[in-house]
C-alpha cells in the first residue's frame, strides 16, 4: 500500500483547532468580562438609586420630626394654657359662691354681735366674737341653722366678759358650710 503522509494536514487541523478554540476562549472571555462590566453596573446603579431613596427619605424624617417636636411643644402649651383657663374659670365661679356664703352670713347675723376673727379651715368657719346677750348668740345660731349656705352650727364656748363694765359674753362657735359651696370652692 502506497504511503500517505497525514502529518502537514494534521498539523495544519491542529492548528486551525487551536485557533477555534482560542477564538472561542476570547470570546467566552470577553463575553464574561461584558457580563461582570453589565452586572457591576446595574449593581451599582441600584445601590445608588437606593442610597437617593435613603436620603430622601432621612432628609424628611428630620423634617417630619422637627413637626413632631412642634406639634408636642403646641401641645404642652395648649395645656398649659387650658390648665390656667380652667383655674380662672374656676375662680371666676367660686367668686360668686364665695360672696354668697358672706352675704348669707352677713344676713344671719343679728345686731349686738360683733366678730373679732373669722377663720376658714377645711369646710368650716370658725367664728370669735362678743355679744351683748346670750338671746343674741341663740339668734344667730338659729339664723344660720336656718340659713341655705350653712348647716350646723355649733357654739363651742361661751363666757361672761371679764371686763364687768361692759354686760355681754364672748364665744366661739363654728359653722359648716353646705357640701355643694365646698365643693365649688375647693375646684
Amino acid at each position: 500500500m502506497s504511503q500517505i503522509n497525514f502529518a502537514p494536514w494534521r498539523q495544519v487541523s491542529r492548528e486551525r483547532l487551536k485557533k477555534h478554540y482560542l477564538l472561542k476562549l476570547s470570546a467566552s472571555a470577553l463575553l464574561a468580562i461584558i457580563f461582570i462590566f453589565i452586572w457591576t453596573s446595574v449593581a451599582l446603579g441600584r445601590l445608588e438609586y437606593q442610597d437617593k431613596r435613603n436620603l430622601y427619605l432621612e432628609k424628611h424624617i428630620a423634617v417630619m420630626e422637627k413637626k413632631i417636636i412642634r406639634v408636642r411643644l403646641l401641645k404642652n402649651r395648649k395645656n398649659e394654657i387650658i390648665l390656667r383657663m380652667k383655674a380662672i374659670q374656676d375662680l371666676q365661679g367660686n367668686r360668686v359662691e364665695i360672696v354668697q356664703a358672706f352675704d348669707e352670713l352677713v344676713r344671719a347675723i343679728p345686731s349686738g354681735i360683733v366678730f373679732s376673727s373669722l377663720n376658714y379651715v377645711a369646710g368650716v368657719i370658725q367664728i370669735s366674737g362678743f355679744a351683748e346677750s346670750n338671746n343674741t348668740i341663740s339668734a344667730l345660731m338659729r339664723n344660720l341653722d336656718n340659713s341655705y349656705k350653712y348647716q350646723h352650727p355649733n357654739l363651742k364656748k361661751i363666757q361672761k366678759n371679764p371686763d364687768s363694765n361692759i354686760p355681754g359674753s364672748k364665744f366661739d362657735l363654728q359653722i359648716a358650710i353646705e357640701i355643694s359651696v365646698r365643693t365649688e370652692i375647693r375646684k
